[in-house]
């Protein structure tokens, strides 16, 4: 009976097998177990994987240091034996009595069948589009630097900012106000620049009789716009804004309790998005020290 094996990439790295859960998978053979998942269909030439888990060693250490990966992987996980199987000394594949699924797979599968609908989504097209936001539980390959790693890494952030918001302006076509919330706030923690999604968020609040989430909105758009870019938001965004503040302003004053919670809404909102930036903050430094040791390693 073919073992089945399943490869997480999303928000952490890790290998599972039907009947045995997390395989343990040592540290340094963690590049090697995601490039054999990118192409678990194809295989992968032996010499070429070397090269793009070690690009600054010459030929013959790239090649040692395969071999002695190989081993490692093989020692501390004996459930992988067959997993990586050299059919020749030029290739690596995965074992003919492997059935391997990658929740990469998984999420572009979903995600490009929901896009290419879009207009015409059916309720299982949407289904499976708000299954694959599931599945995107961070960025992929946490950890890893490598160019291939950082270049897939980002090709699918991009692809989940797309779908978010897809899904939210769709939501928000059909009149659910309460998921196109749920998606686009999602989309500004990934992307919190995106304007339009901010704008979006607030036309959703407002018909969801939350006006006052929906100035909140603005004021979340433009402190992140002023703190990180020094900009201000575009004519369009402080129009709607101003929109919305007037037509608050002509309403009835609002009870002690009704202030009371916008209080405790606004000091929430301000709180999370103090997480956000710190987050954010924490991820540019991550890439931006990765940059230097490499320029210092290729200098």
């Amino acid at each position: 009976m073919p073992k089945r094996l399943r490869f997480i990439a999303f928000g952490r790295i890790e290998v599972l097998m039907t009947g045995e859960g997390a395989l343990p998978v040592p540290q340094s053979a963690e590049g090697l177990i995601a490039l054999l998942a990118l192409n678990s269909r194809t295989g992968l030439n032996r010499q070429r994987a070397a090269e793009m888990l070690w690009p600054d060693s010459d030929r013959k250490s790239a090649q040692h240091n395969l071999a002695t990966t190989l081993w490692r992987l093989k020692k501390h996980a004996p459930q992988l034996q067959d997993i990586v199987a050299a059919a020749d000394r030029t290739r690596l594949d995965l074992g003919t009595d492997i059935r391997f699924l990658t929740d990469l797979e998984q999420f572009e599968r979903k995600t490009q069948r929901f896009l290419a609908a879009r207009d015409a989504a059916s309720e299982q097209d949407i289904a499976r589009a708000e299954a694959a936001v599931e599945l995107y539980k961070g960025d992929a390959f946490p950890g890893l630097d490598f160019e291939w790693a950082v270049l897939e890494r980002e090709r699918l952030r991009n692809l989940f900012c797309e779908l978010l918001f897809a899904l939210a302006q769709g939501f928000a076509e059909r009149g659910d106000y309460g998921r196109t919330v749920r998606y686009g706030e999602r989309l500004v923690m990934a992307d919190p620049y995106r304007e339009d999604v901010h704008r979006l968020l607030m036309r959703a609040h407002v018909e969801n009789g939350n006006r006052a989430s929906a100035i909140r909105q603005y004021r979340i758009c433009q402190g992140e716009l002023a703190e990180t870019l020094g900009v201000e938001p575009m004519p369009e965004t402080v129009a709607l804004y101003e929109h919305l503040v007037a037509r608050s302003d002509r309403q009835l004053a609002p009870s002690e309790a009704e202030r009371r919670q916008t209080f405790i809404g606004l000091a929430r909102s301000d709180l999370e998005t103090i997480v956000r930036r710190h987050a954010a903050l924490h991820d540019r430094l991550v890439r931006v020290r990765q940059l230097v040791q490499r320029a210092e390693s290729t200098g």
